[in-house]
């Protein structure tokens, strides 16, 4: 007798979701205790926990379309995307460095910061590449940093925007936030998570974002700034939620590598080595409902990536930093190949970090094709509404990874 593999976006029983919350708070202790067995035996727990619903997405994915590996991407259609995703940029820029507020709630004064951030990061991308209008992007780039560095806290934290009472998706979880820790509120933002670990996300983007400003401008307060961020990141404790700790590897091992100062190395391994790697499983995917999903797939690919360029060299650290990327990889190809592109932000910069960290492939190359021919079928001829996460984070990434190889 067979049995039907759950399907993607389909609901566990009650039954289910209390084993594994149970599961996640065990795996929570043993992360606290920084305590490598204790994190795995915990895993084993989840495993079981979840039963055959390891691996099946909380959501099902949408793709695309077809996937287009061997189509070129040439000079002409990437400069077409880079205006159309610079054009989209402009639309919505929302006054003194802020992207992304909604235009229903004229009294909102700050959104995720991760949509100026990713506008930053793409622009910055786009000037070392010779795209655009560079007096046009350096302005808009400096109008965003400059929002950026005004509202990051004393302790170096890049916060959470109060979204309650008016964004349908983050609402809820900050009024349960607030009714249990109202001291985590200040001035319209959320300074802490008292363990959840959410705030890693937007810290961690900000942080590479100001590296990203450090490496093209030269400026020592962007410098400053990434140092403070990182300082933070390095101080808060692993959470089960794998990629928001792979938010903090992602900057810190970026800071080491941009600074090459060596005080983020450290917490960077250990934030993988307890945060991230146990979580794999041996075919690729992260074991739980919500980071098997491809979008946090990747960003746990990325920041895998772009710690394996600055670890130390210690042979059983780093194979096993290297077999999670080339199997977190394997899995990601193959599903761009065959199905198609269902995110665009984190794949392809998780792509272009592993081509940095391991080397060049055709593979690879083909699939950041599939991803890249998706957005100009969005952006440019406005087709792929299945494609999501396309910011000026993966245009610029565009141009980077494929106006070096015309």
């Amino acid at each position: 007798m067979t049995t039907t593999r759950p399907a993607a976006g389909e609901p566990e029983s009650p039954e289910v979701r209390e084993r594994v919350d149970a599961a996640r708070r065990g795996l929570a202790e043993a992360m606290l205790k920084q305590d490598a067995k204790a994190v795995e035996s915990a895993v084993a727990r989840m495993h079981e926990a979840l039963g055959e619903w390891v691996a099946v997405p909380e959501t099902a994915p949408r793709f695309a379309g077809s996937p287009k590996p061997d189509v070129a991407v040439s000079p002409e259609r990437l400069r077409r995307l880079w205006a159309a995703g610079w054009a989209a940029v402009e639309k919505k820029y929302g006054g003194k460095g802020r992207w992304g507020l909604p235009a229903d709630h004229p009294e909102v004064r700050h959104t995720l910061l991760r949509q100026t951030a990713y506008v930053i990061i793409g622009g910055i991308a786009a000037m070392r590449q010779g795209y655009g209008d560079d007096a046009a992007i350096g302005k808009r780039m400096k109008e965003g940093l400059d929002y950026l560095l005004s509202v990051q806290k004393p302790n170096g934290l890049f916060p959470f925007p109060d979204m309650r009472g008016w964004h349908q998706h983050f609402s809820p979880p900050l009024e349960s936030l607030y009714y249990q820790h109202p001291e985590a509120f200040q001035d319209g933002w959320v300074i802490d998570d008292f363990g959840d670990g959410g705030l890693q996300f937007d810290n961690g983007v900000c942080a590479v974002t100001m590296l990203a400003a450090f490496e093209y401008f030269k400026t020592a307060a962007y410098r400053e700034s990434a140092d403070r961020a990182c300082r933070w990141a390095a101080g808060r404790p692993v959470v089960p939620n794998w990629n928001y700790n792979a938010f903090s590897v992602w900057a810190l091992a970026r800071h080491v590598e941009v600074t090459e100062e060596e005080e983020s190395r450290a917490p960077a391994i250990q934030k993988a080595v307890l945060g991230i790697l146990p979580g794999q499983l041996p075919a690729g995917r992260w074991l739980d409902r919500h980071n098997c999903r491809t979008v946090y797939h990747a960003i746990n690919l990325r920041g895998l990536a772009v710690l394996y360029r600055v670890l130390p060299d210690e042979p059983s650290l780093r194979r096993w930093a290297r077999s999670a990327i080339e199997r977190a990889e394997a899995v990601l190809l193959d599903e761009l190949y065959t199905a198609g592109a269902s995110d665009a932000d984190h794949s392809l910069t998780a792509l272009c970090e592993v081509e940095k960290a391991l080397g060049p492939s055709a593979r690879r190359l083909g699939a950041m094709r599939v991803i890249v021919n998706a957005m100009i079928a969005r952006l440019v001829d406005g087709r792929a509404m299945g494609l999501g996460d396309v910011s000026l984070l993966s245009v610029g990434q565009a141009v980077e990874a494929f106006a070096k190889r015309q």
